[in-house]
């Protein structure tokens, strides 16, 4: 409650633990609360502030950063060990594709092309189908191990062994390397 005498907040209603002074009990005289800031929270909001920009420069570097992490677990742990099939040395992109996938089989050449013109670049590619299965075999063990959901889908992996892209973004990887090579 609001103390008239002091003019500061006081948790009581019936005493100012301020002042001491006897306080009003007129229900239409509420204010609203509202928190101020003193000396003794400068310390802690400087914290704060700290520990924010802290966050948004890890997150910056984590967004713009080119090798951001190690394969993951699950890309070697399951029928398929994906750093047992890459090429070292170079940029790795990897293919997961059905024989069965229109748009798969219209990129394979360009894949194959762009890995002869470029030195640096190695095409690695998986069919996620199992032997014997018709259509593209979304329940293989290597469409959940990679828990696809659409094919083509691309993985990059930097000359050192690191993640670079998954999805959406190794797909636009690999658009700017056909188009840089003229081949789109």
């Amino acid at each position: 409650m609001h103390c008239p005498h002091c003019d500061r907040f006081s948790p009581s209603s019936i005493t100012c633990v301020h002042c001491g002074e006897k306080l009003a009990s007129d229900p239409s005289s509420k204010r609203s609360r509202s928190v101020t800031f003193t000396s003794g929270n400068g310390f802690v909001i400087k914290i704060l502030f700290v520990f924010l920009g802290a966050l948004v420069i890890y997150g910056a570097y984590s967004l713009f950063s080119k090798e951001r992490e190690s394969i993951p677990s699950y890309m070697n742990d399951g029928p398929v060990y994906l750093e047992e099939m890459l090429v070292a040395g170079e940029t790795n992109i990897v293919d997961l594709y059905s024989e069965y996938c229109p748009p798969c089989v219209r990129i394979a050449p360009l894949l194959k092309k762009l890995a002869d013109r470029r030195g640096d670049i190695a095409v690695v590619k998986v069919d996620i189908n199992r032997s014997g299965v018709t259509g593209i075999d979304w329940q293989s063990p290597a469409a959940r191990q990679f828990k696809l959901r659409s094919i083509p889908h691309f993985i990059v992996v930097s000359s050192s062994g690191k993640l670079k892209f998954q999805g959406k973004k190794a797909y636009q990887f690999v658009l700017k390397q056909l188009r840089e090579e003229g081949l789109i």
